[in-house]
């Protein structure tokens, strides 16, 4: 079991199957010198309790909330971040003390919470949220969650929900965050845009000006089939992976509203022709808005066709 708390994969035990399959050598630690002895390994006392301090040590560390790279105790992080439970506690710790998004997902799925689904999409969502800048590890993270089960996917989508209420003054940093992780979401297909219907995108003075540009956001992150990264793909394959995203909502009745509405705001929002600014400036910023224009057209056309079938 300590082995599976350092997060330690792929352990081999040098030690014979007769000696695992002996009763008597399975009582007490298999790292004991009387076990040990049948693999001719002979550890002396002092040794035995220095291996144990190590691992007790390492293990402290990654439950306990250990010092990370940047000096700052984990716990005192998660204080900090208002992790104000148990449960939220420990879904940041998980994600803070992972080596990458992988280990991140397996501890994760490896917590024995109640509403675990919804705990770890809250966290996930509020720590992306807290940075400086938008870190994809948390996309990476959602994705690979969402694509272990949906429950993960309802979650998320509910925790977005949450979020929405809470728009009007949302600072520009975290409207970002938020807006890119919603797009790299459904640019990854585990959500669908059907997730912005809860938005009043019709109705502008409604939707308030944080809510206008976190809807911008999404859009042009999505038409530009961008990347965790943020770098837009100017490509076949992205072009049709961008289709796709708005023919998904496209047959879909229920969303015929929210569709219209959608259509009008790329309308107003997304350029449809070169601005003088992008003119004027470098040439990476011209041929980014003349993409923005051709999958706009595409978009709206995406969004109108199957409707009208």
């Amino acid at each position: 079991r300590w082995l599976r708390e350092l997060a330690v994969d792929n352990v081999q035990l040098a030690i014979s199957w007769d000696v695992l399959c002996d009763a008597e050598q399975q009582k007490g630690p298999w790292w004991h010198p009387k076990a040990d002895s049948a693999l001719g390994v002979n550890y002396s006392a002092q040794q035995l309790q220095a291996l144990e301090d190590k691992r007790t040590r390492k293990t402290s560390r990654v439950l306990d909330g250990g010092t990370g790279s940047d000096g700052l105790n984990l716990m005192q992080l998660a204080a900090k971040q208002r992790m104000n439970t148990d449960s939220r506690r420990a879904v940041f710790m998980a994600l803070m003390s992972a080596d990458d998004y992988i280990d991140a997902t397996e501890k994760l799925l490896a917590l024995d919470l109640r509403n675990k689904d919804r705990e770890i999409a809250r966290v996930l969502v509020d720590c992306c949220l807290q940075e400086r800048a938008f870190n994809p590890y948390y996309s990476l993270v959602a994705n690979r969650l969402c694509s272990v089960h949906n429950s993960h996917k309802k979650s998320l989508q509910f925790t977005f929900w949450d979020q929405f209420k809470q728009l009007r003054g949302m600072p520009a940093r975290r409207l970002k965050s938020l807006g890119c992780l919603i797009a790299d979401c459904v640019l990854t297909f585990m959500l669908s845009l059907s997730v912005l219907k809860v938005l009043p995108i019709h109705d502008e003075s409604e939707l308030g000006a944080e809510g206008v540009m976190l809807l911008t956001i999404v859009v042009e992150r999505i038409l530009l089939a961008s990347t965790s990264d943020g770098a837009y793909q100017d490509d076949e394959e992205s072009e049709e992976k961008m289709v796709r995203v708005f023919q998904r909502i496209a047959s879909v009745p229920e969303l015929a509203d929210m569709r219209q509405a959608l259509a009008v705001f790329m309308h107003q929002h997304v350029p449809s022709a070169i601005t003088a600014a992008a003119a004027a400036g470098p040439e990476e910023a011209k041929k980014r808005e003349l993409l923005l224009t051709i999958r706009c057209k595409l978009a709206r056309a995406a969004l109108t066709r199957r409707a009208k079938t």
